[in-house]
């Protein structure tokens, strides 16, 4: 369920919702005594979250805007698969591990709209920010790996000046200003293999764009 509202006279933008999803039979990947595996359709799940987000004018020149989001999706079916050399249950998946999604969101903009040299120009910054998942996860999982960590909380700002030149819109942008280089992922062809494959965000970029209107 949502809801949208306008307040100052339009000036002030809002909307809210909140959820409540339920899957069934979600596709779950299941590890053979082979050393082989098999996609089946046995999980269970549920997501429960919010999201708001506004947009508020402060003036003609300037508009700011805000969301922030918060997710709690979770398996809700403990799936076995046999039972371990150790005697311990060998588990596919287990009741509470999260679906991987970042359980809070947020981001911020900002439009300052200008003149400079006679000419219509313009200022945008974007900033988006994603949290880390400390929920415990089962080593009983076939899935689990003590080697590769949990996705950490990112952050990331962009900047963005422009100027209009006849029919050219010329800007100025930074990507990544802060320089952020967060291991956002590591992966490795299999458990206990030393050789590991490490992903993280396109370090900081600054150019100059052109877009010609006609």
């Amino acid at each position: 369920m949502g809801a949208k509202n306008q307040f100052l006279g339009g000036r002030l933008q809002t909307e809210a919702s909140a959820y409540h999803i339920t899957w069934q039979n979600i596709q779950t990947q299941v590890d053979l005594t082979c050393g082989s595996t098999v996609n089946l359709n046995l999980g269970q799940a549920v997501s429960n979250g919010f999201d708001l987000a506004g947009r508020y004018r402060v003036s003609d020149a300037l508009t700011v805007g805000w969301s922030t989001g918060y997710d709690d999706a979770h398996y809700t079916k403990t799936v076995a698969t046999g039972v371990q050399p150790s005697g311990a249950p060998a588990l596919a998946i287990r009741a509470g591990d999260p679906l991987g999604q970042t359980p809070w969101t947020a981001t911020l903009t900002a439009d300052y709209r200008f003149t400079a040299l006679r000419r219509n120009a313009f200022f945008h910054l974007d900033y988006q920010y994603s949290s880390h998942d400390s929920t415990p996860l089962d080593p009983n999982v076939a899935s689990y790996d003590p080697d590769i960590p949990r996705e950490p909380a990112t952050s990331n700002l962009n900047l963005r000046l422009g100027i209009d030149i006849h029919q050219v819109e010329w800007a100025l942008f930074a990507t990544n200003v802060t320089g952020e280089q967060p291991e956002i992922a590591r992966q490795h062809v299999a458990l206990g293999d030393p050789l590991y494959t490490g992903i993280t965000v396109r370090p900081r970029t600054v150019g100059l764009q052109a877009n010609f209107r006609y």
